[in-house]
């Protein structure tokens, strides 16, 4: 992963859904600043990640991860220059 934020996500997870519409909205200036992983697409980050999704990473750090909280989500971008 690089300096993107990266939402991990699976499907038909409802929160994931709404995490991504949200990060797609408000970054939406930014194209490339923003991507969307399918957890059970990697074994790796399905092991890593799988129970703990919705997870926002940014800097390969976690942001947020299970229940979204927009307050912590918008500060971290706000500290990014987003």
């Amino acid at each position: 992963m690089n300096n993107r934020w990266v939402l991990l996500k699976r499907r038909g997870c409802k929160p994931c859904e709404k995490m991504e519409s949200y990060l797609r909205f408000r970054l939406e200036q930014v194209p490339d600043a923003f991507c969307a992983i399918d957890v059970d697409a990697d074994e790796t980050l399905k092991q890593a990640y799988g129970l703990r999704v919705p997870v926002l990473l940014h800097l390969d750090q976690v942001i947020s991860e299970g229940k979204w909280e927009i307050e912590r989500i918008e500060e971290s971008l706000k500290q990014a220059g987003y």
